[in-house]
């Protein structure tokens, strides 16, 4: 059972998770930022899991392929395939997009694509599920 301290702490942990650097949330908050490239920000698995706390409209991207995704996958995450793709290329270009797969070159690559495309808020997480495994959830499964 939570209380108000325990509360508070879990705001203070995804706002200080939300407070570094890079795009901002919904509410001018900036994202963490462990590093960019091209445009593209890089998130350890911990800032990403803070982040899916708050109340930030993002769409969570997995890269991976089908049968990967069977083994695994992050909850309220779209597999981007060609169907999926088609539709993301339709939203609007300042739309949040968090891309992962295994290790966090797949994504990369992807959210790259998307910057391309026009896209301006473009999340990779750094280690992929791998890392989420490790430092978030030791229930998802590694493969």
């Amino acid at each position: 059972m939570l209380n108000d301290a325990d509360d508070q702490h879990e705001q203070d942990a995804a706002g200080a998770a939300a407070a570094a650097a890079g795009i901002a949330l919904k509410d001018d908050t900036p994202l963490p930022r462990v590093e960019q490239q091209d445009d593209v920000q890089h998130l350890h698995a911990e800032d990403v899991h803070a982040l899916l706390q708050t109340d930030a409209a993002l769409t969570l991207v997995d890269v991976r392929t089908p049968a990967e995704r069977a083994i695994c996958r992050l909850d309220g995450s779209i597999l981007l395939d060609d169907e999926s793709c088609d539709a993301l290329l339709l939203r609007e270009r300042d739309e949040l997009l968090v891309f992962y797969c295994h290790h966090g070159i797949r994504s990369y690559a992807a959210a790259r694509y998307f910057l391309r495309n026009g896209f301006r808020r473009v999340v990779n997480l750094t280690g992929g599920i791998e890392a989420w495994s490790l430092r978030v959830d030791a229930g998802v499964p590694r493969y």
